[in-house]
C-alpha cells in the first residue's frame, strides 16, 4: 500500500523460527503484550495455537490438543476479557456443532484450555448456533457476536451478548434496524460505541459503516459527505498478522504505521450520521478502510 510519494506506509517484522506456518481464516487477538493466533486454513484446516511476544520477537506454540480445546476452526473469532481468550464459532460439522456451544476459554496465566461449564452456570434453551465469519467485540464485562454465515440459513443478522460474569447469553436481534443480515464484516469498540463495517450479504459486498450504542440501544448508519484524510495523525501502530484476501495464505508479520482504528473512527464520528445506508459515500476513505475490512484479523498492540 503506497501513498502518491511512493513511500511505503508498511513494514516487514523479522520473524524466527519456530513460526506458525501460512494460513488464512484464522482468529488473532492481542492480549498483555502478546498476540494470540488460532487455527484457519492452510492447504487443509488447521489445529495449532501460537502467542507471538512482540517486545522479545519470539513464537511459542500453545497446547491445542486437550478435551476441553477446540478442533479445527475457520472464520471464527477470539477475545481477551482479564485473564481469559474466549473463541467462539467456526467448527465444521454442522450435525455435530447443533448440540454443542461453540465456545471456548483459554486461561492466558496457567496457559491451558478450561472448562467453563461449572455446576452453578444457568443452563438456557435459547443459545447462539455455530457460526462462521461473524464478528466479535468486548463491552464492558460482555462479549457481542454480530452477524455470521449458518449453514443452511445463510447470511444471518443475529446480535448476541454473553455475560462473562453471568455465563449468560442475551438475544438483542429484536432491535430495530441495524446494518441486517452479513458474514466477513469487521468490528470494533471506540470509547462508547461498536463500530460495524462491510462483510457480505449472501454474495453481495456491503459498503456500509454503523455504529452501536449500548446505552440507548439503538444503530446508527454514519453516512460520508466528504472525503476523510485517514493520515492526519500518527499514533500507535497497528499489527497486521496474514490474512484472507483472496484467499491468499501469507504469515509474514505487517505492521502499519499511519493510523489505527480508534483514530479511524475519531475521524469518522465528526462526519453527519444517517438512518439511510443508501447514501453515497467517500470512494477515497473506503479505498482506505476496505484494507482493514477485507476479512483480516486485526489487532492494537498497546
Amino acid at each position: 500500500m503506497n501513498q502518491g510519494s511512493g513511500a511505503c506506509l508498511w513494514t516487514s517484522v523479522p520473524q524466527h523460527y519456530p513460526a506458525p506456518c501460512d494460513r488464512y481464516k484464522h482468529a488473532s487477538c492481542a492480549h498483555r503484550g502478546h498476540v494470540y493466533i488460532l487455527g484457519g486454513r492452510e492447504r487443509c484446516l488447521l489445529r495449532d495455537f501460537w502467542k507471538y511476544n512482540v517486545v522479545c520477537d519470539m513464537w511459542v506454540e500453545l497446547p491445542c490438543d486437550s478435551e476441553e480445546a477446540p478442533e479445527e476452526l475457520e472464520e471464527h473469532t477470539m477475545v481477551a476479557y482479564q485473564e481469559f481468550l474466549y473463541v467462539f464459532g467456526g467448527m465444521q460439522d454442522s450435525s455435530y456443532s447443533n448440540s454443542k456451544m461453540p465456545l471456548w476459554v483459554f486461561d492466558t496465566v496457567k496457559e491451558c484450555w478450561i472448562n467453563w461449564k461449572t455446576e452453578g452456570e444457568t443452563l438456557q434453551e435459547v443459545t447462539p448456533a455455530n457460526r462462521k465469519g461473524h464478528s466479535a467485540v468486548i463491552f464492558g464485562s460482555s462479549m457481542y457476536v454480530y452477524g455470521g454465515y449458518i449453514d443452511i440459513r445463510g447470511s444471518t443478522k443475529e446480535f448476541w451478548k454473553f455475560d462473562f460474569d453471568s455465563r449468560v447469553w442475551s438475544l438483542l436481534s429484536s432491535v430495530e434496524g441495524g446494518p441486517g443480515p452479513r458474514h466477513g464484516h469487521s468490528a470494533m469498540t471506540y470509547q462508547d460505541s461498536m463500530y460495524l463495517y462491510g462483510g457480505l450479504q449472501g454474495l453481495r459486498e456491503q459498503k456500509d459503516l454503523w455504529s452501536w450504542s449500548p446505552a440507548s440501544q439503538t444503530w446508527s448508519c454514519i453516512n460520508f459527505q466528504k472525503i476523510v484524510d485517514l493520515h492526519s495523525k500518527i499514533p500507535k501502530s497497528l499489527v497486521v498478522p496474514s490474512g484472507d484476501l483472496a484467499s491468499a495464505c501469507c504469515t509474514e508479520w505487517t505492521k502499519f504505521h499511519p493510523i489505527t482504528l480508534p483514530v479511524l473512527v475519531d475521524t469518522v464520528k465528526h462526519l453527519k450520521p444517517s438512518s439511510s445506508k443508501d447514501d453515497a459515500m467517500s470512494p477515497c476513505f473506503f479505498k482506505q478502510f476496505r484494507s482493514f475490512q477485507a476479512g483480516w484479523s486485526l489487532c492494537c498492540v498497546v
